[in-house]
């Protein structure tokens, strides 16, 4: 599957897009942690942890898109369009997370 990207997309453009899914999956990974660590506990320690996620995310993401873009040089559409479109995905199964997490926390209450 790697190789007909390879060819269709050229070499460049195919490790910008893997980058990009790269990013996205890290920062999944960040808030997947961040939001376990927070349903264990109060409320407050909920939305700590999401907005500290976001802020975790953020500079991370920061970071790497400046030293990919400026020591790297990468193919800047293929990783911005990789990630957007990564990050989107992650962020509809955060949602969906987080709506199942609620639903069996309030039928547990019952």
């Amino acid at each position: 599957v790697i190789t007909p990207v390879f060819v269709l997309l050229g070499r460049q453009i195919s490790m910008s897009a893997l980058h990009g899914l790269l990013l996205a999956t890290m920062g999944a990974l960040i808030w997947f942690f961040m939001a376990k660590w927070g349903f264990k506990g109060s409320n407050k320690s909920f939305m700590i942890s999401i907005f500290g996620g976001m802020l975790i995310r953020l500079v991370v993401f920061g970071l790497v898109i400046l030293i990919l873009v400026k020591i790297y040089q990468i193919h800047l559409a293929g990783f911005l369009v990789s990630l957007f479109v990564y990050f989107v995905f992650f962020q509809l199964i955060e949602i969906r997370y987080i709506i199942k997490a609620n639903v069996s926390t309030s039928t547990q209450k019952l």
